[in-house]
């Protein structure tokens, strides 16, 4: 209006200087049109056909307003819908990242059909109603996110859906859909992370050591935790093979065990406690004897003594010669008493076992010399023995 206005001052000040610098001599204009006439000056002229040019430009640009009031409207209401889906969507996943899952939800969903990502805010909405524990809610709100056209989000629903199935203990389902994703997405680094849960909590050891090797170009995991996790697989994988009788599958396992990782004590005694269980003692003799070469390991020393090798002679030379290099410890005294009871040396075992409960009475120590005193050609009071013994085995429950 004012512009308008403006331009009105402009023309009528254009006309008067027209009119003086003109003077008397103002133009004679005559307009006939029918029974009409119409005489005026040029100056009036002029101002009344610019007049009434501007009042026909300002007219049109009215009425094209008007016209498009209707779209401008709902363009403006549009925006709005937008700013306040963006503004709640970003509430949502504030409270989201803040472990509000109710208040999270009730955002997220509340102006998602609004929002430019609406899948985006149906999968983090499934996400706080799962930790809310609303299973109902959360599986209607992937069903939505799956409904959706983009494929990227609905590849982000599967994998969301699978991660909850590992949550909520389903292995089943997810080492049924887990493949399947990542022949799609070999790549995924989250696949591969998520397929390392699964097998873990589901302990499928074997999948899980294949996995690890499959990807560790990707560097997917940390170094300390790919080694970790490198480590558990094949120490729990030796001990299920052992648990399960198979020798071959525990032989065969170590094989394909890296060089640096059998140095690993967990891994390697997990392998050797598989060989004496699997009645595989001259070998698991000769890894023991190999460690004890170059370090102490009193847990080695435990399952040595548990072996039946072929040369009962030989252990108790072997467990002579550790005693002379570690001394007199408990684990090395039982096992040369055991080594001298399957060459029949009594004496010699009876002194080895006393030795022993004088560094640190045993239940375990106790027994094995009640039962030795009870063979022995010598005799003694096996009686007390097992009374001192029982003593002992309940001594730490007091």
């Amino acid at each position: 209006m004012i512009q308008v206005l403006i331009l009105l001052a402009l023309v009528f000040a254009a006309g008067a200087a027209a009119a003086v610098l003109m003077g008397d001599q103002n133009g004679y204009v005559l307009l006939s049109y029918g029974h009409w006439t119409l005489e005026t000056s040029v100056v009036i002229f002029v101002l009344s056909l610019l007049i009434a040019l501007l009042l026909l430009n300002y007219g049109l640009r009215l009425l094209l307003g008007t016209l498009r009031l209707p779209t401008r409207v709902r363009s403006a209401y549009d925006q709005r819908r937008q700013r306040l889906a963006r503004e709640s969507f970003e509430t949502g996943l504030l409270d989201w990242l803040s472990g509000r899952w109710h208040r999270a939800e009730v955002e997220l969903v509340r102006r998602a059909a609004d929002h430019d990502a609406g899948g985006l805010n149906m999968l983090l909405a499934a996400q706080a109603a799962h930790h809310s524990g609303e299973t109902e809610r959360r599986d209607h709100y992937l069903r939505l996110a799956l409904e959706r056209e983009d494929p990227q989000l609905r590849f982000a629903a599967r994998l969301l859906r699978a991660r909850i199935a590992i949550d909520d203990g389903d292995y089943a389902y997810a080492q049924e859909r887990l493949p399947t994703l990542r022949e799609e997405a070999p790549r995924h680094s989250g696949l591969v992370e998520l397929s390392a849960r699964l097998y873990r909590e589901s302990g499928d050891w074997e999948a899980l050591r294949k996995l690890l090797i499959e990807s560790e170009r990707m560097k997917v995991f940390a170094p300390a935790q790919f080694r970790a996790l490198l480590i558990e697989a094949s120490h729990r994988g030796l001990t299920q093979a052992a648990a399960s009788g198979r020798l071959d599958a525990a032989k065969a396992l170590w094989a394909q065990t890296p060089t640096a990782l059998r140095g690993e004590r967990e891994v390697r005694n997990a392998y050797i406690r598989a060989l004496a269980q699997l009645n595989a003692h001259a070998e698991a003799a000769a890894l023991i004897a190999n460690v004890l070469k170059t370090e102490w390991d009193a847990e080695l020393v435990q399952v040595f003594s548990a072996l039946s090798p072929p040369d009962g002679i030989g252990a108790l030379a072997s467990v002579e010669q550790w005693l002379n290099q570690y001394g007199e410890r408990p684990e090395l005294l039982y096992a040369a008493a055991r080594a001298c009871l399957d060459n029949k040396l009594w004496g010699k075992a009876r002194a080895y076992l006393e030795a022993g409960l004088r560094i640190r009475p045993d239940a375990a120590t106790y027994l094995e010399l009640a039962r030795l005193i009870e063979r022995s050609p010598e005799g003694g009071d096996a009686d007390a023995i097992y009374r001192e013994g029982l003593a002992a085995a309940v001594k730490p429950a007091v």
